[in-house]
């Protein structure tokens, strides 16, 4: 049976392969306003993703999404502005909630390919496409 290191580089390999066309485009929809123009990101300081809005103070308030915002400040000091990184990043996280499922499963059934299975559906079903590969999905 495979490790989990094995298991781990599987997720990731299922989901680069399942999301390989989505990595080199640009900003789409809502990642405009919320990424590429948003100053709330711009800058990882103490606390203040705590009080920053998800949406820029131009737009319509009342979504309070705090660890994205620290999340996305944390991949503009890494990316800046370009798409491709911040997308890297969502996959993943993909990835790792697809080992996450693999462990639940594992613990609730037992070893053997059931697990494995999960996880690999898990990962490469296409209902996670727009949650994975626009940058805003991550929320």
């Amino acid at each position: 049976m495979l490790s989990e290191k094995n298991i781990l580089i599987l997720c990731l390999l299922g989901v680069g392969l399942g999301e390989a066309n989505s990595r080199s485009n640009d900003c789409v929809g809502d990642d405009f306003p919320i990424v590429a123009a948003n100053p709330a990101i711009r800058s990882i300081s103490p606390l203040h993703f705590l009080q920053s809005s998800y949406w820029t103070k131009e737009q319509a308030a009342g979504i309070y999404r705090p660890l994205t915002v620290l999340s996305l400040s944390i991949d503009y000091a890494l990316w800046h502005r370009w798409p491709p990184g911040f997308r890297a990043m969502n996959l993943l996280i993909h990835a790792l909630n697809g080992w996450l499922l693999f462990l639940i499963a594992r613990s609730s059934v037992g070893p053997g390919t059931s697990p494995i299975a999960a996880a690999l559906i898990y990962l490469v079903h296409p209902v996670h496409t727009e949650a994975v590969t626009t940058i805003v999905g991550r929320s």
